[in-house]
């Protein structure tokens, strides 16, 4: 099975599941397999996302199915 998804011009990534770190990086894996870490901390500037610079909020992980 072909997992390049591609329309036109611009390249679909479909992400299987995304687990987040105390350091606030987020491990994210794709439908081929392949895993990437996004540091999210340039983020916590944005109003929006401050709150979760608060150490004690929770970490969860999220499955895709």
């Amino acid at each position: 099975m072909n997992n390049d998804i591609c329309k036109g011009k611009t390249a679909f990534w479909i992400v299987t599941d995304v687990v987040a770190q105390e350091d606030y990086n987020l491990i994210i894996t794709f439908i081929t397999g392949e895993k990437k870490i996004y540091n999210f901390t340039p983020l916590l500037e944005k109003e929006i996302y401050a709150p979760l610079k608060d150490a004690s909020a929770s970490i969860h992980t999220i499955s895709f199915h």
